[in-house]
């Protein structure tokens, strides 16, 4: 799969950026209040991360740099938000994480990168969705405990994680490039909707599923999840107004057939004919989705 690097070169001016929303410690006040890092804390000791997304079946590569001294500074704010009556909701949480002031900032040119790529806004909604896929899962910290809620940044800096910091992440993104957007919640599981037909939609919401874990189709729902199985009962959350995916009938298509073909194999013990196979590894290749 031939790739192609885009080099992207951040140059920040932040001018009244604050953080959205309320920080601190559930049911108390410090009353501390926070020192605003300047500019040059927050670009800090720069890398490079390379980004991966598919587009139309051809693997791309992007170069983005990253700073650790905003990494620093998100992974130092409190996860907890402050409340006097009533508790705050899981959207509130998501919106802490999605409507940081200086992160913002510094994603910005990530998505105006998006936009110069493809003028077509499906196709910019596409390689946001794969980009985010494509992160590693970060199962060590899964493992060893480590999942302390990150924000989209500390996302990329790393380089992973988990099922709701991803989503997160394509949250900010999507919204960012001006679609509606909404949030699947199940009991161990957060996947993103985006608006789109109703032909296509997941369980009659209005909005498309999208999984965010790994590299896969957009509609597609029918996997098992790490500690959760199949996805079942969840909570419908509504993020941001916006477009909606203008024809995303290739993508359901390709999810139903993907799964039809699935459900033979495990019904005939893992066994395809040659023509059934090259079905399936068509459309595995062309979403560059995780065998084996």
């Amino acid at each position: 799969m031939n790739k192609h690097l885009i080099v992207v070169v951040i140059a920040v001016l932040l001018i009244c950026v604050g953080i959205s929303g309320c920080l601190d410690i559930e049911n108390s006040f410090s009353g501390v209040v926070e020192e605003e890092p300047t500019l040059e804390e927050l670009m800090t000791i720069p890398k490079v991360v390379t980004l991966e997304f598919m587009l139309d079946g051809q693997g791309w590569t992007l170069d983005y740099e990253v700073y650790k001294g905003l990494y620093d500074y998100l992974a130092d704010l409190p996860r907890e938000i402050t409340y006097y009556t009533t508790p705050p909701t899981t959207k509130d949480f998501i919106m802490q994480k999605v409507e940081n002031g200086y992160q913002r900032e510094f994603l910005l040119p990530l998505v105006d990168t998006i936009r110069n790529f493809t003028s077509d806004t499906d196709d910019q909604a596409r390689v946001a969705i794969s980009i985010v896929q494509n992160i590693d899962y970060d199962y060590a910290g899964l493992e060893y405990g480590y999942l302390y809620g990150k924000y989209p940044y500390e996302v990329i800096y790393t380089e992973s994680g988990v099922c709701g910091e991803k989503s997160d992440f394509l949250t900010f993104l999507l919204t960012e490039l001006g679609f509606s957007v909404a949030v699947f919640e199940f009991e161990n599981h957060r996947a993103v909707g985006v608006s789109c037909n109703s032909a296509y939609d997941y369980e009659d919401t209005g909005y498309c599923f999208i999984e965010t874990t790994v590299p896969s189709i957009i509609t597609y729902g029918e996997g098992d999840y790490l500690g959760t199985g199949p996805l079942s009962n969840f909570d419908f959350i509504t993020i941001s107004g916006g477009k909606s995916f203008q024809d995303i009938s290739e993508e359901y298509n390709d999810a139903q057939e993907y799964d039809r073909i699935n459900k033979l194999s495990e019904s005939s013990g893992g066994y395809l004919d040659e023509s059934e196979y090259n079905k399936w590894w068509e459309i595995v290749n062309k979403y560059g989705i995780q065998v084996g």
